[in-house]
């Protein structure tokens, strides 16, 4: 599943579009430049009733001062250049927080503000030939792959009378995992090893410690291993020589839902907890099957497949 991410319809009607340099800009008045474009009209339609010279100049000087600034707003805004890296996969419904570099040619660009989906907006100003770094969080609302098309800049620099948009091409690509629902274990989604009684539970590890990895989230908060952190060496998780726990293996179809994407949600919910729980499973899809393992590997992997579910 593809999700697009551009903002090509999501200009409001009372913008006024143009091209350059094969760029799209559109501009409208700000909400003082609506102000002075009123007092320009009053002026205009009293220097023509008392025909007065200097009214016409007042008014011709006023009405100049507002096309330069637009001159200024567009020069602030050409030759805008953004990418990044790609953000780390969230789950549906989180935020993802996306690492962006603006780049120009000198002069510097003073007061962009740059957005991704119209509800987070980020200021900053260009400065040399250096990229600017620019945190953006952007909200997910369904699985699949994420592609981020574009990305809106704007400004309205530099005496706030006229606002530009346009989209600087972007070209990134984000993983958004299901939306983990809380279910039951049920026994006719689960092919079990000799012995499970049937119900999903922490097992008990090895007593032999092998090492210690980086904790990610989702990893058993017993196997934490507080003293590193205590001596200010990070946290990270105790692994062991040795487990013991059952073996299985959750079958999409299997599972309790009036539609499709409610069994994702829960079978997202069950790798999520067999993988904090240390067990071994794996996962039955109609187009393929992830054998049992453990380890954030192998989570990472079936949280993708059910991404990927068309």
């Amino acid at each position: 599943m593809s999700l697009r991410r551009h903002g090509g319809a999501a200009l409001d009607r009372c913008w006024l579009g143009f091209t350059l340099d094969r760029r799209s800009f559109f501009c409208r008045p700000s909400r003082y430049g609506l102000v002075l474009l009123v007092m320009l009209a009053a002026l205009l339609v009293g220097s023509i009733n008392h025909n007065n010279n200097l009214g016409f100049l007042l008014t011709f000087l006023l009405g100049s001062m507002m096309l330069v600034s637009l001159q200024h707003t567009l020069r602030n805004l050409r030759g805008v250049s953004a990418g990044g890296q790609a953000p780390p996969p969230v789950h549906a419904g989180q935020q993802l927080d996306c690492a962006l570099w603006l780049r120009a040619a000198p002069p510097a660009r003073i007061g962009l503000s740059a957005t991704l989906d119209h509800h987070h907006h980020s200021s900053t100003d260009i400065r040399g030939n250096s990229p600017t770094i620019v945190r953006l969080p952007c909200t997910t609302s369904r699985r699949g792959l994420l592609q981020l098309d574009s990305l809106q800049l704007s400004s309205s620099y530099p005496l706030g009378l006229v606002e530009l948009r346009t989209r600087v091409p972007l070209q990134l690509s984000c993983l958004v995992y299901p939306r983990p629902l809380a279910t039951p274990l049920v026994t006719n989604a689960t092919t079990r090893a000799p012995g499970w009684d049937g119900q999903l539970i922490e097992t008990s590890s090895g007593s032999e410690v092998s090492g210690l990895s980086n904790y990610t989230p989702g990893d058993n908060l017993r196997h934490v291993a507080w003293k590193t952190l205590a001596r200010g060496q990070g946290l990270h998780t105790r692994t062991f020589a040795e487990q013991h726990s059952p073996t299985l293996v959750f079958a999409l179809e299997q599972l309790p839902g009036m539609d499709r994407e409610t069994r994702i949600s829960r079978l997202c919910h069950l790798v999520l907890a067999a993988a904090a729980g240390g067990m071994r499973y794996g996962i039955l899809l109609p187009d393929q099957e992830i054998a049992p393992a453990r380890g954030r590997a192998h989570r990472d992997r079936c949280l993708k497949a059910l991404a990927l579910q068309p």
